[in-house]
């Protein structure tokens, strides 16, 4: 996607490392959402709808910045950072989660 935008070589490693780096520091805001909401499912459902629905903010990035390449790029560098990271933050209430419903 970011190369039919026409982004260079450093925005696609930029997209790469703030995707790795946001994916590593989510699990502690997750976790800490999901224990001040104590409903896990709820908060599960939330961050994996949220990140979802980030993908539809790509859809008119190309006909929206025809005329700006380089916005469109940071925009999608921008939503793919923040669907990484609401992926990544669902998975320690998710592990909550299947602990409840799971017996040991």
């Amino acid at each position: 996607f970011l190369l039919a935008l026409h982004a260079s070589d450093a925005q696609i490693g930029l997209l790469a490392t703030l995707s790795q780096v946001l994916t590593a520091l989510a699990p502690l805001p997750g976790a800490w959402l999901a224990e001040r909401i104590r409903d896990y499912r709820r908060a599960v459902l939330g961050e994996a709808v949220l990140a979802r629905l980030a993908f539809l903010a790509l859809i008119p990035l190309p006909l929206l910045f025809r005329d700006q390449p380089a916005m469109a790029v940071g925009i999608a560098i921008a939503v793919f950072s923040i669907r990484a990271f609401l992926f990544s933050a669902s998975g320690a209430p998710w592990t909550a989660l299947m602990g409840q419903l799971i017996p040991a």
